[in-house]
């Protein structure tokens, strides 16, 4: 199967302790069971705080997933005072969960392809985009099934990002976008708020 991928994907550098914001904090950080296992014989660096026995004893259940417990202030217990990981500066890298080596990178599988791309959710995608137009390589297909599947990428994708804890505003006048999305819906009418819905969906104003 052909995989594709943008031309900057390459180039994408994480900006670690330069990064305006953390993807160590208010996201639920997914502990793979590989690492798990690996953890179990593994210790916390002396810096992580509170001390534990191994490093799986900072995995807790959520909502049916082993998930890294955050702090009180909704930071990785692993997120030293210089926003490095204390993790990869004692073990390296091959310590990290699948989540963490991966992001934010991702993988769309379809019927006859698969699409590497970079989430914008990472200040430092953004900064690729500003560098340059981000261009997408030539997909086979026919042209409407390409846009109708990356159109329904992008919202899954903003979906994964809202489900994260980060606020998104989708503006669209697209009835079946909004209909399936089924999240807070307002619609507006020459410039003012007509109705304002929790779980709405698509009116004619």
């Amino acid at each position: 199967m052909q995989r594709f991928r943008p031309a900057y994907y390459e180039t994408f550098v994480c900006m670690a302790d330069r990064c305006p914001r953390t993807c160590c904090q208010e996201w639920k950080i997914y502990v793979d069971e590989k690492t798990e296992k690996q953890w179990e014989n593994l210790t916390p660096p002396q810096e992580v705080m509170p001390q534990k026995t191994a490093l799986s004893d900072y995995i807790v259940n959520k909502e049916g997933s082993r998930v890294i417990h955050l702090d009180q202030a909704q930071r990785c217990p692993f997120l030293n005072g210089k926003k490095l990981c204390s993790l990869v500066c004692t073990y390296g890298d091959m310590v990290l969960s699948e989540t963490c080596r991966v992001f934010p990178r991702e993988v769309h599988v379809f019927e006859d392809h698969e699409e590497e791309t970079l989430m914008p959710c990472c200040p430092a995608v953004i900064d690729l985009w500003e560098k340059g137009e981000p261009g997408f390589p030539s997909i086979p297909g026919d042209e409407d099934d390409f846009y109708l599947a990356l159109r329904k990428e992008i919202m899954k994708l903003l979906e994964q990002i809202n489900d994260r804890g980060t606020t998104v505003v989708v503006v669209t006048h697209n009835k079946d976008i909004v209909n399936s999305m089924r999240k807070r819906v307002v619609t507006m009418h020459e410039g003012s708020i007509i109705s304002d819905e929790k779980e709405g969906e698509y009116h004619e104003a």
